[in-house]
């Protein structure tokens, strides 16, 4: 493993289209003349993130993990969309929707090669964000036309944006911290990784009973 890149599939879908998840492994390994029994390792977004989402998906890698006998190593998704950026000088806040108008925030630095966490990750609601306010604040998200306006009202004028095309969750940061890891001999039990929840699912029964918010 070089750490090249050598194909990646995106989706900007907003729908949780899980069936379409064995389709795009197979579409990257046809983009990069590959084959199941050549990979060596999966790295997996583990969250914070939607609740679903993050379940299905690291079954999905799981599943890959046992059926091949290789390692699986999960990644904070805040950290790997940090380090999508990896050259990036300055102060650096990483925004996943936890909910409308609620979002898991990171503040990341600059260290060697890679951006690392400055604090604890912070669950921030609309009304909140000023909290991170500050002059020359970088800031990257999902949801570049939703977040964007409400960023730059809450934060002023200080904060500038990353160009819109970087917003979302790429391959490239999630290559570069399981990588790191890797090579420090690092692995996950397949058995005990979990996804990283912040917050509690949120349970709607049917119109008329009675609903639930575990995460409140």
């Amino acid at each position: 493993m070089d750490g090249s890149l050598v194909a990646e599939y995106y989706s900007s879908s907003e729908k949780e289209n899980f069936r379409d998840l064995a389709p795009a492994l197979e579409f990257i390994l046809k983009a990069g003349q590959k084959r199941l029994e050549d990979l060596r390792a999966i790295f997996v977004a583990i969250g914070p993130g939607k609740f679903t989402g993050l379940r299905v998906g690291l079954s999905f890698a799981k599943g890959l993990s046992y059926a091949l006998g290789i390692p699986i190593l999960g990644i904070n998704s805040l950290d790997a969309m940090a380090n999508s950026i990896p050259f990036l000088g300055k102060a650096l806040a990483v925004f996943i929707e936890s909910r409308r108008d609620e979002w898991f925030v990171g503040l990341y630095r600059r260290e060697k090669e890679l951006l690392v966490s400055d604090g604890p990750i912070m669950v921030l609601g609309k009304g909140e964000l000023k909290e991170i306010r500050r002059d020359g604040l970088y800031v990257l998200g999902h949801n570049y036309n939703r977040l964007w306006p409400i960023l730059r009202d809450e934060l002023g004028e200080g904060v500038i944006a990353l160009p819109r095309w970087h917003w979302n969750l790429r391959g490239c940061g999630l290559l570069a911290l399981g990588l790191e890891r890797l090579g420090r001999g690092e692995g996950d039990d397949p058995m005990l990784l979990e996804p990283l929840y912040l917050r509690g699912p949120e349970i709607r029964p049917v119109r008329g009973g009675i609903s639930w918010d575990l995460g409140k």
